[in-house]
């Protein structure tokens, strides 16, 4: 009885076998084309008969062996977007097959190059056209590549542009997403400087346009006081004190607008302890003055502790030099001598050659021998 039970899967094994023996034949065939191929120069062919090798293959080695050579192929041809494809495939259907860390590095590469630019042909036969390209696959090329290697030796940077990217693609919240990832997750990178920075810059950005509890204004204030803590000898420290600076004012005029509302609606005991935050953790802000101004006038039994602290440039001083005189080439346009000159005048650089000395009776004497 059991010889009749397996009878079924062993007649099935045998039809497939001569299939299977002959697909895998056929992709060794294109795998010879497309060497061939390849010594000919034509890397985009050789890549495409390596795509049908692995289409027609049935051994997993032998189909992860014709992905290989289909990367390899793409990025002698230039075409960045196929070859990240092809990694892909290779790393998601033949992980042991594959060098990992080498193949996640070229992703990485390979979306660094879109960063500063590359693009792949829209169209192979029109590729001689510097602007008939193919889409922008940055964010998405970052996206997938920190995803298989988030600690890999160019994640830090990898991060900081995809962070920058986002925000150049109106996407703060992303950009920030990243670079707190960034911050947390590489203590040790060199990009965790600027990223602190990008933060702070980035959820200052945010207070401005309507920052209802203070949440952004707050973090950026927390971030860029971690900043000047890890890095008290920055340069960027003066632009970190003049944003702190704008964030208490930001903050302080939260407060004190709450208060006016509270004022406004017959609440003065809730404007005062608005008032009194404002003048007790933002002093040195703008609005502290005209704080202190409406607490005097709701609380009659407030009295000013002192001056509030004199206020401070909320922008950064830069030194002024004067561009170097330099003489211009071009004494005299025709159009500006009132019709005297035909042509253009030009210093000849005469007066910067000392001047002749007139020759004594003896060298006259000398020249005439």
């Amino acid at each position: 009885m059991r010889v009749w039970k397996i009878f079924p899967a062993l007649l099935l094994m045998a039809l497939l076998c001569p299939r299977l023996a002959a697909d895998d034949a056929e992709a060794n065939a294109k795998v010879a084309a497309a060497l061939e191929l390849a010594r000919e120069g034509d890397h985009r062919g050789a890549a495409q008969l390596y795509c049908d090798a692995d289409l027609l293959a049935d051994d997993p080695q032998l189909k992860a062996n014709a992905l290989k050579g289909a990367i390899g192929e793409y990025e002698k041809a230039g075409l960045p977007q196929r070859e990240f494809e092809a990694i892909e495939q290779l790393l998601t259907r033949y992980p042991a097959q594959a060098d990992y860390v080498a193949m996640t590095d070229r992703q990485l590469a390979i979306a660094d190059a879109y960063y500063h630019g590359k693009r792949e042909p829209a169209f192979w036969q029109l590729r001689w056209i510097p602007w008939l390209t193919g889409p922008d696959k940055t964010v998405e090329f970052y996206e997938t590549a920190l995803k298989r290697a988030p600690f890999a030796a160019g994640a830090p940077a990898a991060r900081l542009r995809l962070a920058f990217r986002m925000d150049e693609e109106n996407k703060p919240e992303k950009a920030m997403e990243q670079l707190r990832l960034l911050i947390r997750d590489y203590p040790d990178a060199p990009e965790r400087k600027p990223a602190y920075l990008a933060l702070g810059e980035l959820l200052y950005n945010l207070s401005l346009r309507g920052d209802g509890d203070g949440r952004y204004a707050q973090e950026a204030t927390a971030v860029l006081r971690e900043f000047k803590r890890l890095y008290p000898q920055a340069d960027e420290n003066e632009f970190v004190d003049k944003t702190l600076l704008k964030l208490k004012d930001i903050q302080a005029e939260r407060l004190l607008g709450i208060a006016r509302f509270y004022n406004r609606t017959g609440k003065p005991g809730a404007a005062v302890r608005y008032l009194n935050t404002v003048l007790k953790e933002y002093p040195d802000s703008l609005p502290a003055e005209e704080s202190e101004a409406l607490l005097v006038q709701l609380d009659q039994t407030y009295t000013p502790d002192g001056f509030l602290p004199e206020e401070q440039s909320r922008e950064p001083i830069y030194s002024v030099q004067r561009i170097p005189e330099q003489n211009a080439p071009l004494l005299i346009a025709p159009e500006n001598s009132n019709g005297k000159y035909l042509l253009p005048i030009y210093d000849l650089g005469l007066g910067d050659s000392p001047s002749p000395q007139p020759a004594t009776s003896g060298e006259k004497h000398d020249e005439r021998q």
